[in-house]
């Protein structure tokens, strides 16, 4: 399977970054990249994790469904300014 150009994080970022006011101070547009890509290395870290022969596939996917519950409950969050 190839490896889409979408599939890089300096591609996600790029998307990300949009969000960011054009105005917005340089200190602001620092620590929103410095924050997405410790993101970013805290999901690798749980990816990584999963890799391990140890962790049964039904286990990896009870740990991949509590991130994404995790993050639709910061959404929800998010939407209704508590976060």
């Amino acid at each position: 399977m190839a490896v889409k150009r979408d599939m890089t994080i300096v591609t996600k970022w790029r998307t990300y970054e949009l969000v960011i006011p054009k105005d917005a101070p340089l200190v602001q547009k620092q620590e929103t990249k410095r924050a997405f890509y410790a993101g970013v290395a805290a999901i690798l870290d749980i990816l990584l994790q999963l890799a391990d022969p140890a962790i049964s596939e039904r286990e990896g996917m009870m740990v991949l469904e509590s991130c994404r519950k995790e993050v639709v409950g910061f959404t929800r969050e998010v939407e209704r300014g508590a976060a």
